[in-house]
């Protein structure tokens, strides 16, 4: 048998496996990008948008680590919008569609021309263990690649099965076969769950009468990427459209047809990306849901229509989508489906996303339940780094909970119960204000400077933004207008940057860039309230910088409740921060557990 050997192995092309790959070859690792087909590396598999609420600010820190996805959604958007623009910054996000071929295309280049990384067509149908150690993996071409480190990105293919109506195909994806991987995870002693998504229709464009839809143009657009400066793109509009009662009678009047209600789905699907079914059954006050028209590039007329996820049959889904004002003569180019997929719950999984009883082993995206793009591609760029450092015997890359929204999606993977896909949102952050898109880079440029994964220039690019800062705080402090500072001025809601640098007649040629004004102002109007949080993390470090060790056997404590004790052995906290926010876990048990620490009772 021919045997390739690596030091980083990297299974599945998509937004995990690409930024994975893409990490540990820029840390100096030589290695192995594996995938089904090498036609679908870096392929937008449902919506063709990157960003979105708490999604653009991961995106953001994924490029401020050195990532792809910034600067490959820069150089393929067609549509851009800044999201809750009306709102505090903390909640605002960039959105942006993107001509998903291109998008692709340009990732997969990307991956291609990096130094060191090797790309390679090969199904995986056996993970390589020794004395309890990943040692490689076995493709069905009959090829081994060994390797101390792998790295799963498998997406929705293990055992994945697509639902149409009564027809069920095993698929990962449309056209792509299923993976049975989960039998050997099974064998290896990792348990397995099931979960589901779901897609919707893609439409002909010329079917659409676009008189009876409601145009949105795109923003001027932004860059994600902190190393580009501007965007040169031809953009498009996207539309807006409604269902309305007739729609809803239809899918009513079909509700057993459809697999998530006939009992033939088991996997559980997203609670805050409802199918059609689900919304009409649930909100039966509303009559209507809106619906969003997104072309899904410049050189075709495939249309994606965002929030009508349906695996209806297809003949309902083309008496239904014809009941749309706009769609009445419609043409649909590929019917929507649901798919069912196996995921290893990340409580075996530490948040180094190495998995908890088979060193070397790592886990990215899908696999541990999460949905979207950005949150794949951002624990791919964490798994791959830590690939690396575990090849070279170096400490781990952990991600904080008051340093990044990637910090907080790994931290709530690792200590929460997962019953549906996982998505980020704002909410989930206690230090949302600090963890904004605007200052991803001033916030981890230091790591991705550390682990080689920005260039000089780049790092200096940060610093002088850092230093530019803090020369403006003392220079609008200094500065005096009506006896009163030009910080002041700025602190007043009703003032812009704009305004304040009219008012103290300063020279716009003498001041930083656009962009290091805005967060100059930022961080400005919100001081007193980004005070208070960083107080926070300050008080809350004393918590979580309490080492646990995996080795705790906490079922021998009988002060711990029962329930306690369980959970505790379940998620093996690696802090006691993190066993705080385990639930289950009450805040008598962490004090029980300080205690066992300074009696040495526990490490």
């Amino acid at each position: 048998m021919l045997v390739y050997t690596f030091d980083v192995i990297v299974v599945g092309g998509g937004h995990g496996g690409c930024e994975a790959a893409h990490a540990a070859a820029k840390m100096g690792c030589k290695t192995l990008l594996l995938s089904m087909s090498l036609d679908s590396v870096g392929v937008m598999s449902c919506n063709p948008s990157i960003g979105g609420l708490a999604k653009g600010q991961i995106a953001r820190e994924i490029d401020a680590l050195g990532g792809l996805m910034g600067k490959v959604i820069d150089r393929s958007m067609i549509h851009f919008r800044m999201l809750n623009r009306s709102k505090g910054a903390a909640v605002q996000a960039p959105r942006a569609q993107a001509d998903k071929k291109l998008y692709q295309l340009l990732v997969k280049h990307e991956i291609e021309k990096t130094p060191g990384l090797v790309l390679a067509q090969g199904q995986v149908d056996e993970i390589l263990v020794d004395d309890n150690k990943v040692i490689g993996v076995r493709v069905k071409e009959g090829v081994e690649y060994r390797s101390s480190t792998t790295i799963l990105t498998t997406g929705t293919f293990l055992k994945g099965l697509m639902h149409l109506g009564t027809t069920m195909i095993g698929a990962g994806r449309a056209g792509e076969p299923s993976s049975n991987l989960p039998d050997c995870f099974h064998k290896l002693g990792l348990k397995t769950g099931r979960l589901k998504t779901g897609t919707p229709p893609r439409v002909l464009s010329s079917s659409l009468d676009y008189s009876k839809l409601t145009a949105q143009p795109s923003e001027t657009p932004q860059p994600f990427s902190y190393w580009n400066s501007k965007i040169e793109r031809p953009l498009v509009d996207c539309h807006i459209g409604y269902t309305n009662t007739d729609t809803h009678d239809i899918i009513l009047n079909n509700l057993e047809l459809s697999p998530m209600y006939s009992g033939q789905i088991q996997g559980v699907g997203p609670r805050y990306c409802p199918s059609i079914e689900d919304k009409v059954n649930r909100f039966k006050d509303k009559n209507r849901h809106q619906l969003f028209f997104e072309p899904e590039g410049i050189n075709t007329e495939e249309v994606y229509v965002n929030g009508i996820s349906t695996s209806l049959p297809p003949e309902v889904q083309d008496k239904f989508l014809k009941t749309v004002p706009g769609m009445e003569k419609v043409q649909i180019m590929r019917f929507g489906y649901a798919i069912e997929y196996d995921f290893i719950p990340p409580y075996q999984t530490s948040v180094t996303l190495m998995s908890k009883h088979i060193p070397g082993l790592f886990f990215a995206g899908q696999i541990n339940g999460t949905s979207g793009y950005e949150e794949a591609a951002s624990q791919g760029l964490v798994a791959g780094v830590n690939a690396a450092l575990y090849v070279k015997n170096k400490e781990p890359f952990i991600m904080s909970r008051s340093d990044s929204l990637i910090g907080v999606l790994l931290d709530d993977l690792t200590t929460k119960e997962l019953d549906e896909p996982y998505r980020m949102f704002t909410s989930r952050a206690e230090y949302r204000l600090l963890l904004r898109h605007d200052n991803a880079d001033r916030r981890l440029y230091d790591y991705a400077y550390k682990y080689n994964l920005i260039t000089n220039e780049q790092y200096e690019q940060v610093k002088n933004k850092i230093d530019n800062i803090a020369s403006l705080k003392l220079r609008f402090d200094k500065k005096h207008v009506d006896g009163k500072s030009l910080r002041h001025h700025l602190r007043v809601n009703s003032n812009t940057i704009n305004d304040v640098i009219r008012i103290g007649e300063l020279n716009r040629n003498d001041l930083p860039n656009e962009e290091t004004l805005q967060q100059f102002d930022i961080d400005t109007k919100y001081e007193g309230y980004l005070k208070r949080q960083e107080d926070e993390i300050v008080k809350h470090k004393r918590v979580e910088g309490k080492t646990l060790s995996p080795l705790n056997d906490y079922s021998q404590f009988n002060e711990l409740r029962i329930e306690s004790r369980q959970k505790l052995n379940k998620f093996k906290p690696a802090t006691l921060g993190q066993a705080s926010r385990i639930s289950g876990v009450n805040p008598v048990d962490i004090s029980i557990l300080m205690v066992l620490l300074k009696k040495g009772s526990i490490k």
